[in-house]
C-alpha cells in the first residue's frame, strides 16, 4: 500500500514537472514586435531600412530564439532525466511491491498449518522465528490463532510484538 502511494506521489511530481516545462515554454514566446533596432546608437522604427541593417536585425532576433530554444531543451532534458528516474524508482517499487506480495502468501500458508496446532506445539517453532515474520504470520491468521500464537509466545515477548503490531503503519 505504502508503495503505491509513492508511485502516486512519484506520477504526480512527473505531472507537475511537466506542467511547469510547458508553461515556461509559453512564457518565453514573446510576441512578435513590430522592426525597431537601435542603429549607429538610434532608435530606428518603422523607418527604412538597409538590407544590412534588416539582416543584422534578423540575426539578433534569431540569437534570441536560439537562446530561448536551448533554454527550453536544457529544461526538457532535465524533464526527460527526472522523468527516466522516476520510471526507475517506479520499477524497483513495482519489484519490492511483488516480494512483498510473495512474502505475504508464503506466511499466509505457514499461517495456516500454525493455525492448525495448539499454542503448546507452536510454541517452540515460534521461539526460533524473527518478530517480523511472526507478525506476518499473525497478521494472516484469524481470531482464534492469533490467539494462540500470543499465547505460544512469553509474556515479555508477546508484549513487544504486540506493541509493534500497535505502532506499524
Amino acid at each position: 500500500m505504502a508503495a503505491l502511494k509513492w508511485i502516486i506521489l512519484i506520477l504526480g511530481g512527473l505531472a507537475f514537472m511537466i506542467t511547469a516545462v510547458f508553461s515556461v515554454m509559453l512564457i518565453m514566446q514573446p510576441p512578435q514586435k513590430p522592426i525597431s533596432k537601435t542603429v549607429k546608437g538610434k532608435t530606428v522604427a518603422n523607418a527604412k531600412l538597409t538590407k544590412t541593417q534588416k539582416l543584422q536585425i534578423q540575426i539578433e532576433d534569431y540569437k534570441q530564439r536560439l537562446t530561448q530554444q536551448k533554454a527550453i531543451i536544457d529544461s526538457l532534458e532535465e524533464i526527460a532525466a527526472a522523468k527516466t528516474k522516476l520510471e526507475q524508482e517506479i520499477e524497483r517499487l513495482n519489484v519490492l511491491l511483488k516480494g512483498k506480495t510473495d512474502k505475504e502468501a508464503r506466511a499466509k500458508e505457514i499461517a495456516k498449518t500454525l493455525s492448525s496446532m495448539k499454542a503448546k506445539t507452536m510454541a517452540p517453532i515460534l521461539q526460533k522465528l524473527d518478530d517480523e515474520t511472526i507478525i506476518l504470520i499473525y497478521q494472516q491468521t484469524g481470531k482464534t490463532a492469533r490467539k494462540d500464537i500470543l499465547l505460544a509466545l512469553s509474556e515479555t515477548r508477546a508484549a513487544k510484538i504486540t506493541n509493534k503490531l500497535i505502532n506499524s503503519n
